[in-house]
């Protein structure tokens, strides 16, 4: 496995680091080690993939990075031990642990959802004291409008006179707000409400001569005249020819003439006969026949109808149209009577419209049907007569107490009630995140067994995990040796560090854990200072899992559970790194790191257990030469004087006779050694090659130049 070290170019100034199934990694504080742990985690993941312009696969990358898919599995099971804060999470309150990292992780967002949840009540009792308010002003605002409704209902109830539904109430009255309508026509409805059934009312005919054809044989009349053989040219008028055609009728031949006492001839009889001759006669004949006398309609009977159809109106337009139709057959008598008495004249036409009765008969026909149609459906009509008047009592009723306005003053005051729906889904929403916190928590009662079983197996008597459930959160009390619980505070760094540390072995064999993922297995740090009586149970534990293989209970060699999967152990103590790896020689099929700290972390392969220290003071022979190589000279102190100091008390020298011809070293090493992560370091302005030769000189004063030699050849 690869692990790509470009993105770290600040810690880093290697590009890569190759991984293989055991991997041991030596390096102080601040080398590097948890950054190298983070870019292996990211191992877990797959990169998103694609095509760029030529149609190649290319790793997807945003702002310098390569994004992972979020629609794959993990590539590999990566597990990481950090120190027991990674597993362990302490509860002062309830002087008790929660174990392993899933649960350390759920009893922290329960302790924040816990807060979180205190706030949103404390918020919702200040919305409910709001609530309280607003809703007491709101109700007795409603309480009197519920009372007008009351009132109202019963007053339209009592007026009887409409005969409003007996049953009808509160309810339905606040119903029928909504439908309330004014009306105008009140007593056409109560009449309506009265009403018996009537006969159909029959047709009515407004009986009218075809004054279009009267029209046509008057203008025929009036253009007609006579052709006389003889005319009598002193009969030159009308009223001439009038006043001799009544004569001609009065008198015979020999008598006398009325007007003048004349004797009449026969010859002035012949003479009258041919003036008015048959063609005259038969004219006379045909304007005398004309006979057009002025009509008069016949009007509706209210007494035939329903009150709802008042016929005043239409009888009044009947009377207006026989008025127009006499007015037409005045005139047609007149150009009659003028022809008449002027028969051989020829007038002018009449350019008149004769009166239309078509569209008056229709309106009449409507009228009626209308009224029987009312007639046929009489009960619903009254029905809907009687809701008519009951809506406009509803809607004076609400004129009345200005309705309107007290709605519209309700909903103000309704709308100044906090809505109180949204904290209490919050408050619920919050309680059932923590329960399902609460079910999310791992049983680990079973590995927690094991763990007590190791712990007294190594003589660890004073430690003993005793599981109790406190409002469904899963924690563990720590007893002693006499079954008496020890406070949480007064529990070691060292001890809390072993059970998280059991608790992470354990838990890789954990059935519930597994999948079918290959192991990434990380131990950054497993051992900190204060394990120092545990040490051998951690690399006991450490070097089981590296192993290959196993004797099972036939005492045959069988591949142990992790033997395909990368264990890397990281770790800056030097008594641990030559333990944790003893027994394992072969350089070549497992990787060896150790990692140098100067300006950048430089990290060197080993390839053979030559080139790896054997002891802790061989580690400090090769630390210093790292620096010197490196140009470090202000950082190369520390080591020297716990090379020297080490040197002195393995081989019984005294200190001032080992100094004794270099004061100016002692000095310089009680004044400048600082620790090697000390950046603040004094500087001695002298060089690594001037501090190389100091440091050799007193060696080499003291005898002891081969020993030098052997750790730091020329």
């Amino acid at each position: 496995m690869i692990i790509d070290l470009s993105c770290k170019r600040n810690i880093f100034s290697d590009k890569e680091i190759e991984l293989k199934s055991k991997n041991f990694i030596f390096g102080k504080n601040g080398s590097g080690k948890s950054t190298l742990c983070d870019l292996i985690k990211l191992q877990k993941h797959y990169i998103e993939i694609e095509i760029d312009e030529d149609g190649q696969q290319i790793e997807k990358v945003e702002y310098g990075e390569r994004v992972f898919s979020e629609n794959q599995k993990e590539k590999y099971d990566v597990r990481i031990y950090q120190g027991f804060e990674s597993v362990i999470g302490e509860n002062n309150k309830l002087n008790a642990i929660a174990l392993s990292g899933e649960n350390k992780k759920v009893g922290e967002k329960i302790r924040i959802a816990e807060s979180e949840l205190k706030k949103l009540k404390e918020e919702q009792e200040l919305i409910e004291e709001k609530v309280t308010s607003a809703k007491e002003v709101f109700d007795q605002a409603k309480k009197n409008i519920e009372a007008w409704y009351k009132k109202a209902s019963k007053s339209i109830k009592e007026n009887t006179q409409y005969q409003v539904d007996p049953n009808y109430n509160k309810a339905k009255f606040e119903k029928d707000i909504k439908k309330r309508k004014r009306v105008d026509n009140l007593e056409e409805l109560k009449a309506t409400m009265k009403e018996v059934s009537k006969k159909n009312t029959v047709a009515h005919h407004l009986a009218v001569p075809n004054l279009k054809e009267v029209l046509v044989k008057v203008n025929k009349i009036l253009s007609k005249t006579v052709k006389f053989s003889n005319k009598c040219e002193e009969l030159d008028s009308s009223e001439k020819e009038q006043f001799a055609r009544q004569g001609k009728q009065l008198h015979e031949e020999g008598q006398k003439c009325l007007f003048c006492q004349g004797i009449i001839t026969k010859e002035r009889l012949e003479r009258l006969n041919q003036h008015f001759n048959e063609e005259y006669q038969k004219l006379e004949k045909e304007i005398s026949n004309f006979k057009l006398e002025k009509i008069t309609l016949s009007k509706l009977n209210q007494q035939d109808f329903y009150a709802k159809f008042s016929t005043a109106e239409l009888n009044h337009e009947i009377l207006q149209k026989e008025v127009e139709i006499n007015e037409f057959i005045e005139t047609i008598q007149k150009s009659i009577s003028k022809k008449e008495n002027n028969i051989s004249e020829v007038y002018d036409a009449l350019d008149i419209e004769p009166p239309n009765i078509k569209h008056l008969q229709n309106k009449v026909n409507r009228f009626i049907s209308d009224n029987n149609q009312f007639g046929a459906n009489l009960s619903e009509n009254i029905a809907k007569a009687k809701d008519q008047i009951k809506f406009h009592l509803v809607y004076k009723q609400c004129e009345k107490f200005n309705y309107e306005v007290e709605k519209n003053k309700l909903e103000s005051l309704e709308a100044l009630i906090p809505d109180s729906l949204a904290i209490n889904r919050k408050v619920a929403d919050k309680n059932k995140e923590i329960r399902d916190l609460k079910n999310l928590q791992k049983d680990t009662s079973k590995i927690v067994n094991l763990i007590n079983k190791r712990l007294k197996k190594s003589g660890k008597k004073d430690i003993e995990l005793v599981k109790v459930e406190n409002n469904g959160v899963e924690t563990y009390q720590i007893l002693d040796e006499n079954n008496q619980t020890r406070p949480i505070s007064r529990i070691s760094t060292g001890e809390k560090n072993i059970i998280a540390f059991l608790y992470f072995i354990y838990s890789l064999e954990d059935v519930e854990n597994e999948n079918d993922k290959q192991k990434i297995i990380i131990f950054d740090d497993p051992m900190n200072s204060n394990d120092d009586t545990m040490q051998y149970l951690i690399i006991t534990e450490l070097q089981n899992i590296l192993k290959d293989t196993k004797k099972n209970e036939l005492g045959q060699e069988v591949d142990t559970k992790f033997k395909n999967d990368f264990k890397v152990i990281m770790t800056h103590n030097n008594h641990f790194y030559l333990n944790v790896k003893y027994g394992i020689r072969n350089y070549s099929n497992n990787c060896f790191y150790h990692f140098r700290k100067g300006d950048k972390t430089i990290i060197k392969l080993l390839n053979s257990e030559k080139e790896d220290f054997k002891t802790n003071y061989e580690q400090l022979w090769q630390e210093l030469i790292f620096l010197y190589d490196s140009g470090k000279p202000e950082f190369m102190i520390n080591p020297i004087r716990r090379i020297c100091e080490s040197f002195e008390k393995f081989n019984n020298l005294d200190k001032n006779k080992f100094y004794r011809n270099h004061p100016d070293a002692k000095k310089l090493l009680d004044v400048n050694s600082h620790s090697i992560d000390d950046l603040e370091a004094d500087i001695n302005g002298k060089s690594e090659d001037e501090i190389k030769s100091i440091f050799k000189s007193i060696f080499v004063d003291n005898g002891f130049d081969n020993h030098f030699n052997a750790y730091w050849p020329s």
